[in-house]
């Protein structure tokens, strides 16, 4: 485990944690079904009473989180996190202000509210033995439509 910063102190809400930091990590279980996340909304409740200067929320996908992102963001904390979207530029500003999350646009357009947005795809790669060349993926095409 990495050690801790005792000059920084970072806290973390997923779920669950996937990988070890330096912060204090908190698996919080959360059922996106239920209109009221108890676990969640406590953990936020204490986030703000322990003095931190990093914040790391595990994944924006609803409102619960897009709430708590704009609280942390509004007190002057650094937040960390991510979400899924369909591309980098424009799909990661229009997950967050959407319904889903609810993040105001104009909040996100504060100058100095995203520094940085990164985007990852995974890409297939065919094991070199059972792999067919374009030839052989073309035939095949055509062979399986008719």
């Amino acid at each position: 485990m990495p050690s801790r910063r005792p000059d920084i102190k970072g806290i973390s809400i997923e779920a669950p944690v996937e990988i070890e930091t330096w912060m204090d990590q908190r698996t919080i279980t959360r059922d996106l079904y239920a209109k009221d996340d108890e676990a969640f909304r406590t953990a936020v409740v204490s986030l703000f009473r322990s003095a931190l200067d990093v914040f790391l929320l595990g994944e924006v996908r609803d409102v619960d989180a897009g709430r708590t992102l704009r609280a942390v963001l509004d007190s002057g904390h650094s937040c960390f996190t991510t979400t899924h979207a369909a591309d980098c530029l424009t799909g990661i500003i229009s997950k967050y202000t959407s319904a889903q999350v609810g993040i105001p646009a104009s909040m996100l357009a504060t100058p100095g509210m995203l520094k940085l947005n990164v985007y990852q795809s995974l890409l297939l790669k065919n094991c070199p033995h059972c792999a067919l060349n374009h030839e052989q993926h073309r035939d095949t095409l055509i062979t399986d439509a008719q």
